[in-house]
């Protein structure tokens, strides 16, 4: 028995990633795992801010300034809100795939970025192996299934290092302004740190031999034009259009965010070690082999050749700067996580051929770790999330609010609220964010307007918000599992039946 199956995972890794192996097979899996049930389960924390922002956009008819709640919001540049928007006038509103496409479409583009630079500089086995590596990593899945501009800006990277590598012999200005075309529609999405970490993944092999040196010339200042142009673009519009009604300045907040926030952090103040542990994890389950991977890269490192070492500083760089940011998040060590395990797949690859048992337990933890993210995101989420979270309560409060007046006369107002709880009670309204001293006279000035209003905040406040409104019913978001979350959305509407309006 123990025969008949380390043969057979053998024999699928010739199959799925060995010199002779189909590309399709990796990009139909890919499909499958970042697309299928994507818009199943419900918005998770930061995709409701997301979501806010796009709604109030499309609400406001104003696409060059981003408001959350009537708040001006320019934290990130627009293009990740563009995306978002071209795709909810796709589908004809916007919905969690519009939301949640761009992300998984970047890391589709990851995926296949780490196997065409693998194939590249080192063989094509290795590219499908690291590809494939990446695809079964859990932290890589779940932040290309989720709405945010974090896996736009990996791809960002990781298409201008493969777009380097595969033009680096080539000094004509059409190269060069692709190069930094790219990276000025990667800086669109989060920040200039796409820019910066690009450069950094290139730098070891444009110092490798001088070879830097062939590319200094007019021509590379000359292509500069354009995409500086395309990225002060949006800004710049921003700015002429903004009149005194809009109080952000975008390129002052890129700033903010990634300088002032790299230098002097105003919040996320976390050790600067913390992504020693973070890496592995986001690597994981394959981020178990980082460490020996390391230290054979130490060991052996004067019998690597060039492309292995690329693959070692390039990772070693990234994670470098990203650690000596003041500001730290787990999720900001994203774009390191596909130069490490292009440098891990180069180390198990050693010997790959030769060794059957190596291939076997290696085909294993892919096959095993493929089925299982698989049913978790695919087929476990859109099951728990069918009858429970925040979609049965909105079609809950909708059903009740429509009882006493049609959905789209409603105004929503939110105190202390999840942001994606105002998206799933969306009606085409603005939603109102007050705060409790607030919500009376506002109360009261719709009441005057004969609007029809309704709160919506948070279990916690239940109970002050009833001593509050009396006169009103509650409803509550669906236990799971018999818990109460304190963060759980309610629901307050009148009890009085509103006269419809004709």
């Amino acid at each position: 028995m123990h025969r008949f199956f380390d043969k057979l995972f053998a024999n699928s890794a010739r199959l799925f990633w060995s010199q002779d192996s189909k590309l399709s097979y990796l990009i139909i899996a890919s499909i499958a795992l970042l697309f299928f049930m994507l818009g199943s389960a419900e918005l998770w924390t930061q995709e409701g801010r997301w979501a806010a922002i796009c709604s109030e956009m499309i609400l406001r008819k104003d696409y060059l300034h981003p408001y959350l709640f009537g708040h001006a919001y320019y934290d990130k540049p627009l293009f990740s809100y563009w995306l978002v928007l071209a795709f909810a006038y796709v589908f004809g509103h916007l919905n969690e795939w519009a939301l949640r496409l761009p992300s998984a479409l970047s890391g589709l583009l990851t995926i296949i970025c780490c196997y065409l630079l693998g194939k590249r500089i080192l063989t094509r086995q290795t590219g499908l192996l690291s590809a494939w590596m990446l695809l079964t990593s859990y932290y890589f899945v779940f932040w290309s299934r989720v709405s945010s501009a974090d896996m736009l800006n990996v791809a960002g990277i990781m298409v201008a290092v493969t777009w380097y590598f595969y033009h680096r012999e080539d000094s004509r200005i059409r190269s060069y302004t692709v190069f930094f075309c790219i990276l000025a529609v990667s800086s669109l999405f989060k920040g200039p740190v796409a820019t910066v970490l690009a450069c950094l993944a290139i730098l070891p092999e444009l110092l490798h031999n001088k070879s830097w040196r062939q590319h200094v010339n007019f021509k590379l200042l000359i292509s500069l034009i354009p995409a500086i142009l395309i990225y002060l673009a949006p800004f710049i519009l921003s700015n002429l259009t903004s009149g005194q009604h809009y109080s952000e300045s975008g390129l002052y907040e890129v700033f903010r965010e990634n300088v002032v926030r790299y230098v002097h952090p105003f919040d996320q103040i976390k050790p600067f070690y913390i992504y020693f542990y973070y890496l592995p994890i986001y690597m994981l389950p394959w981020g178990i082999l980082l460490i020996p991977a390391i230290i054979y890269y130490i060991r052996h490192w004067r019998q690597l050749d060039t492309a292995e070492r690329w693959c070692a500083w390039a990772s070693l760089l990234t994670f470098l700067f990203l650690m000596g940011s003041g500001s730290r998040r787990s999720y900001y060590i994203l774009p390191v996580v596909p130069f490490a395990t292009l440098m891990t797949a180069c180390w198990l690859s050693k010997g790959f051929n030769t060794i059957r048992s190596k291939r076997a337990w290696i085909s294993f933890i892919l096959l095993a770790t493929f089925i299982g993210l698989f049913a978790l995101f695919c087929i476990l989420k859109p099951i728990a999330y069918a009858d429970h979270g925040l979609k049965p309560f909105a079609k809950q409060v909708k059903a009740a609010a429509q009882q006493q007046a049609p959905w789209a006369t409603w105004r929503v107002i939110t105190i202390d609220a999840q942001n994606k709880t105002s998206f799933y009670l969306q009606n085409g309204q603005r939603v109102v964010d007050v705060n409790l001293q607030q919500l009376p006279p506002t109360l009261a000035k719709l009441q005057q307007q004969q609007i029809p209003s309704l709160v919506i905040s948070q279990r916690r406040d239940a109970q002050r918000l009833q001593q509050l409104l009396p006169d009103y019913q509650l409803i509550a978001e669906p236990e799971w599992f018999g818990t109460q979350k304190s963060k759980d959305a309610i629901a307050l509407l009148p009890v009085m039946k509103i006269s419809r309006t004709p």
